[in-house]
């Protein structure tokens, strides 16, 4: 606990820590803040409502397209905690997606590392919040972002507990906080719990952390699809509480009928993705990501737009 409070009051050492257990907003989260809200829409209608808690418009470098008359989109995902009252970006992604090809890559954006021609991710957001990373994104990538989802990890475990508990696979057991974490099948049964579980601890790898917030993501996921019954009229408490944990983890300047056709239209590309990632170099102890570099994952998003 002492050394979670030393973390906390020394900003620039916790976004470091975290960013390097928590890389990056993988594909299962995506998946199920775009898709639970049509599995609650089918049976349950007063969503809407409720969904304009999250929807948050923002100016954008990129003019608005109707997604309907799109075959590509990208999407701007922000991982975000908050940290003494004030919010800190702890990964950011871009979820580039075609609905004719049925493919995504998700690029993972290393926060923490100098950009060609523009400031760093974190800084970015520390300055100007979501509409200052969204306009570097495109100046970095060369590509139109206008749509952006910005989610709090602290509030994951909200979600476990609203779907009664999930069970994860964790490859190597460890100790956090108060809790104790065994190599197996474990279940994850609190929000508290969920925290510690991924915070982690500095002897587990990046890909294992990662790793983790796949499980937990793929395990809210898989126990909403469980429990879908559209003849089960006793179940719509469920779905709606369920629906209101992540709407409070959630901040959009997607629309509600946008949300449900990226949730029908993309719903194979989301299965279908590769992760990207820059490679960022280390000079005098300074991390930066060149323009070569740049350059070469500009191609590969350009395939999936064009």
């Amino acid at each position: 606990m002492e050394k979670e409070q030393h973390k906390h009051k020394h900003k620039h050492k916790h976004r470091k820590n975290k960013g390097k257990i928590i890389k990056i907003i993988l594909i299962v989260v995506l998946v199920a803040i775009l898709s639970v809200g049509i599995i609650v829409y089918g049976v349950y209608r007063n969503i809407e409502k409720t969904y304009t808690n999250s929807y948050v418009p923002v100016s954008t470098p990129s003019k608005h397209v109707e997604i309907s008359n799109v075959n590509s989109l990208s999407i701007l995902v922000l991982e975000t905690k908050t940290v003494n009252n004030k919010q800190e970006n702890l990964a950011t992604a871009i979820a580039v997606m075609n609905k004719k090809s049925k493919k995504m890559d998700l690029l993972n954006i290393p926060v923490g590392a100098q950009l060609p021609k523009t400031q760093k991710l974190a800084t970015s957001f520390d300055k100007g919040g979501v509409s200052s990373v969204m306009a570097d994104t495109q100046t970095l990538l060369d590509i139109p972002v206008s749509n952006y989802l910005q989610v709090d990890i602290g509030t994951i475990g909200q979600t476990v507990e609203a779907v009664d508990g999930i069970t994860v696979d964790n490859p190597v057991a460890f100790s956090q906080s108060t809790y104790q974490f065994a190599k197996g099948n474990i279940l994850l049964s609190n929000a508290k719990q969920v925290e510690a579980y991924l915070s982690g601890t500095p002897e587990l790898t990046d890909d294992s952390a990662s790793n983790r917030v796949l499980k937990v993501s793929l395990g809210i996921y898989k126990k909403i699809k469980s429990s879908i019954s559209i003849n089960s009229v006793s179940n719509l408490s469920y779905y709606q509480n369920v629906y209101n944990s992540l709407i409070d983890s959630v901040k959009t300047n997607i629309s509600f009928s946008d949300l449900q056709k990226i949730a029908l239209d993309y719903n194979e590309a989301f299965l279908n993705s590769t992760k990207i990632n820059f490679t960022p170099v280390k000079t005098d102890g300074k991390v930066a990501i060149k323009q070569n570099d740049v350059e070469n994952i500009r191609q590969k998003l350009a395939l999936i737009l064009n």
